[in-house]
């Protein structure tokens, strides 16, 4: 045994932000905490302050992340590893948050230190959703497409429409367990990309925290996606110029949740 802790903040170069404000004082608890409901409302609030302390530098860090998507987006056989970079790009946008948190301010040079920091495993919890997302709805469509072909088979021996309705209850089945498929295997990503910049879990442990994390705070996600409902309808009334704010906090949000969640 070398006694090495996984929890533990990682080693990382002078001037990379790789640890958390709270680090010193809290302790990092991969099974996440349940916080109360209202909390929904409050991550949002605790978003906007992060926000508005360089609204520029965040509006600036959120363009050189969709350019950077864009152009490897338009490379063939590269766009295919988008999808796989995305909680590399996610971390970093954490970064330059937990900078904000620390001393007020961040450099845009730290958008790009989810690349630098644990690289390979910021990948590999690309590819394990990817991978977990396409076997998840491919395993679900065959199951269903060989379901409805019975169900149609058995329904048109008893009339049209005997058929007809087992295909409208076979369709409303298959959009419910698409959509509990899609929560469940997003909820796997939702925090993994902050867990594997700040800790030195693998990327299966982040993965499996950041479910955890999640599903204990259903009530507080429900909250705060009423409160998103709300905030999404008054900024698109402004020919939707209220989104040059609503989005950065968006990203914000889901990284206080996680600061909340997971230190106690």
């Amino acid at each position: 045994m070398d006694g090495h802790n996984p929890y533990s903040p990682p080693s990382a170069a002078v001037g990379t932000p790789s640890r958390p404000e709270a680090a010193d004082n809290l302790r990092f608890n991969p099974e996440g905490r349940s916080v109360p409901a209202g909390q929904g409302w409050a991550w949002f609030k605790s978003a906007w302050q992060i926000f508005k302390a360089q609204p520029l530098m965040f509006w600036v860090a959120l363009v050189v992340m969709f350019i950077a998507i864009a152009v490897v987006s338009m490379i063939p056989l590269v766009n295919l590893l988008t999808m796989v970079a995305t909680p590399a790009v996610v971390a970093g946008f954490g970064v330059c948050a937990r900078s904000v948190q620390r001393t007020g301010r961040f450099e845009l040079g730290q958008v790009f230190d989810g690349f630098r920091t644990r690289l390979g495993t910021q990948l590999l919890a690309g590819l394990l959703y990817l991978l977990a997302m396409v076997v998840g709805i491919g395993v679900m469509a065959v199951a269903f497409g060989a379901t409805g072909m019975f169900s149609m088979f058995t329904g048109g021996l008893r009339g049209q429409g005997a058929a007809a309705a087992t295909m409208g209850a076979m369709g409303g089945l298959f959009f419910l367990v698409y959509f509990v498929v899609i929560m469940v295997v997003g909820s796997t990503i939702t925090f993994a990309p902050y867990i594997i910049q700040e800790t030195q879990l693998s990327a299966p442990q982040a993965m499996a925290a950041s479910m955890k994390g999640a599903f204990k705070n259903v009530p507080a996600f429900l909250v705060g996606l009423l409160v998103y409902i709300v905030l999404a309808i008054v900024a698109s009334i402004p020919l939707f110029l209220g989104w040059l704010v609503l989005f950065p906090v968006l990203f914000l949000t889901v990284f206080v949740a996680y600061s909340e969640i997971y230190f106690d």
